[in-house]
């Protein structure tokens, strides 16, 4: 989800892996998004704050 949040957000993602199988699940954030209450819960998480400005 913190792919898809971050994605959802707008903000350009490049995840790393080496393993096929989390490869995959990086590729299906694409096929979902997250609704405005879950947007939100996640938003909170940090007291809506960022250290690089996204906010």
């Amino acid at each position: 989800m913190a792919l898809r949040y971050l994605i959802q957000n707008g903000i350009a993602v490049i995840p790393k892996s080496v393993h096929r199988e989390r490869m995959a699940e990086n590729l299906a954030v694409l096929d979902f998004a997250l609704t405005p209450s879950e947007f939100s819960a996640i938003s909170r998480l940090n007291g809506n704050s960022s250290l690089f400005g996204w906010y």
